[in-house]
């Protein structure tokens, strides 16, 4: 199983992943999921359940999850898409894009270039270093200790600012 390349499809049950290197793609795996200490390419397509992923680094890219996530430590280009639930990221580093994300949301420690679009819900944003672009956002939204470039475009809802100091923004 520790080839360059990996695909992993239809898994059901408890599954858990440890210190593969390569290519990684993991499709349509029902139930609980961790994988850690994965390195090179990683795909995750329509995994349902509690996901949980720890210290990934490389080029990663979810789509279509659903259920409980937790993502933390995870490094480099980062790419987030269609996730449904409750989704807490930490300690996320590198060039991270979030889109059309639903659901109870708290992001932390995220540093980089970050980019979030569509996110609806309720979103915690806190100790974010970096450049960031958040775009079209509805919902509860609570933004703390945020340092850098800060653009800010479509917001809607009830928007909470807190701790910003030093900082730059740009309301559109």
């Amino acid at each position: 199983m520790n080839s360059t390349r990996k695909r992993l499809e239809g898994l059901a049950g408890q599954r858990r992943l440890e210190g593969l290197a390569g290519q990684r793609r993991l499709e349509g795996l029902p139930g609980q999921i961790r994988l850690e200490g994965l390195a090179g390419q990683i795909r995750l397509e329509g995994l349902a359940g509690q996901i949980r992923l720890e210290g990934l680094a490389g080029q990663i890219r979810l789509e279509g999850l659903a259920g409980h996530r937790r993502l933390e430590g995870l490094a480099g280009q980062i790419r987030l898409e269609g996730l449904a639930g409750q989704i807490r990221l930490e300690g996320l580093a590198g060039q991270i894009r979030l889109e059309g994300l639903a659901g109870h949301r708290r992001l932390e420690g995220l540093a980089g270039q970050i980019r979030l679009e569509g996110l609806a819900g309720q979103i915690r944003l806190e100790g974010l270093a970096g450049h960031r672009r958040l775009e079209g956002l509805a919902g509860q939204i609570r933004l703390e200790g945020l340092a850098g470039q800060i653009r800010l475009e479509g917001l809607a809802g009830q928007i909470r600012l807190e701790g910003l100091l030093g900082w730059q923004a740009r309301l559109d």
